[in-house]
Parts: structure tokens; sequence; C-alpha cells
């Protein structure tokens, strides 16, 4: 199926069976053509791409959020009952 068809997601599942989205079918000329470059410059065919992710936009967003929520945690009078990284639980409305 990789080989023959566009697939945008690969994953390996239990019991030796795979998940795969696919489109079209991709032409031959450019079938040869793609296993003519990946042969040449020694490419995998792509079956071992990785989650595709952006840890440090995570990381940005998560440490904006914390302290962005600190200033809520620390009203004077309102002690923080429970927070997680987008909310925090306090006894009064502030």
């Amino acid at each position: 199926m990789t080989k023959n068809y566009n697939y945008s997601i690969f994953a390996e599942l239990d019991n030796n069976k795979v998940f795969i989205k696919y489109s079209s079918r991709i032409k031959e000329s450019l079938r040869k053509l793609i296993k003519d470059f990946e042969s040449n410059n020694n490419i995998d065919n792509g079956l071992s791409r990785g989650v595709p992710s952006a840890v440090q936009i995570y990381a940005a967003i998560y440490a904006y959020a914390r302290f962005s929520i600190t200033k809520y945690k620390n009203i004077p009078g309102n002690p923080c009952v429970m927070s997680d990284t987008y909310s925090v639980v306090l006894p009064q409305n502030i």
C-alpha cells in the first residue's frame, strides 16, 4: 500500500496490524522517480517516521500558562484549593 498510494498516517498496532490513511493512487512515473531518488540517496521509504510534534511549542505554551495562572493562585485571603495547568479552583469568586 505504501508504495502504490499516497498515505499520510502510518502506525503499527497490536497483533501485527497496521493503520494507514491513504488517498489517491500515485502515478507510475512519480512512483518510479521516488524509488530512483530513494535508492540513489539511501533514503528510507518513510515507514520509520515518528509522530509529528513540536515539543518546543508545547513547552512555551505550558510555561506561559503556568506563569499566567500564578497570579490567581496567590490572591491574599482566597487560598488555592486545586490547580491544573489551565485552571484554578478558589473558595471565593474573584
